[in-house]
């Protein structure tokens, strides 16, 4: 694979997450930890469903309901991605 593999897959994936929830928390990304939770970043539930809809859009995968609760960290996003086997954009 020319891009460096599926690690560099991951790791690209990891920053166009980041690049998300930066948007929604109207942050730097370099202000975000990736064990940060997404509440210390100002993102309530409102800006869940935000983060929920642009993750979706952007690798086209469908998160359930039901784990919507459980996704409490930056970490949390990025293992629901790449649970959910998301496409590199």
């Amino acid at each position: 694979m020319s891009d460096g593999g599926p690690q560099a897959v991951a790791e690209r994936r990891k920053g166009e997450v980041l690049a998300i929830v930066a948007d929604i928390a109207e942050v730097e990304c370099g202000e975000i930890s990736r064990t940060a939770s997404l509440e210390s970043l100002g993102i309530d539930s409102l800006g869940g469903l935000r983060l929920v809809a642009a993750i979706e859009q952007k690798f086209k995968i469908v998160i359930d309901e039901a784990e919507i609760p459980r996704v409490r960290t930056v970490a949390d996003v990025f293992a629901l991605v790449e649970r959910l086997g998301g496409a590199p954009a």
